[in-house]
């Protein structure tokens, strides 16, 4: 199932990223401290959902405090959703999530993970499934995830040189 779109909400630097179309190889670029890193780091927690390591990537990444949009005074959760094509066929699924910090102890946990399906014909029907915190599908596309970043600080790194791009 390719991806069509992400959208992050309330995810260190990123107060809501809007949706985010997807291809098979995408390119983010813009000035500094926008969000880019940030982008990749929320696939990398994806990841880590779909092998059951939310806990350890937490720990690994400051903690809830540090993951929430300026905080937990200034955010009580992190959102997110994938909106996937199905191929072959004129259908979508999503996967949505909303992890909230506890509230006397580190560490998050679901309030939301639900997935929605979409029938061919039908653009404004979505079905739900509740998930119950188990990200049923993490054994195929989070897997898969595997961001890669590239970064520079000037038009003469060799990846421009050889791209054409300046």
């Amino acid at each position: 199932m390719p991806i069509e779109n992400i959208r992050v909400k309330n995810f260190k630097s990123i107060r809501d990223s809007g949706d985010i179309p997807i291809g098979p190889v995408n390119i983010f670029v813009g000035a500094n401290g926008v969000g880019k890193s940030n982008f990749i780091s929320f696939l990398k927690m994806l990841n880590c959902l779909s092998r059951k390591r939310l806990g350890i990537y937490v720990a690994d990444n400051g903690y809830e405090d540090s993951l929430l949009h300026f905080g937990r005074k200034n955010s009580r959760s992190i959102e997110g959703s994938i909106v996937f094509r199905t191929e072959g066929e004129n259908r979508r699924a999503a996967y949505d999530l909303k992890l909230v910090p506890r509230q006397n102890a580190s560490g998050l946990y679901f309030e939301k993970d639900e997935a929605r399906f979409q029938a061919s014909g039908e653009p404004e029907l979505w079905q739900r499934a509740d998930l119950g915190g188990r990200v049923r599908w993490r054994s195929g596309v989070a897997q898969k995830l595997r961001p890669s970043c590239f970064r520079c600080c000037n038009d003469q790194a060799p990846i421009f040189e050889k791209s054409g791009l300046f």
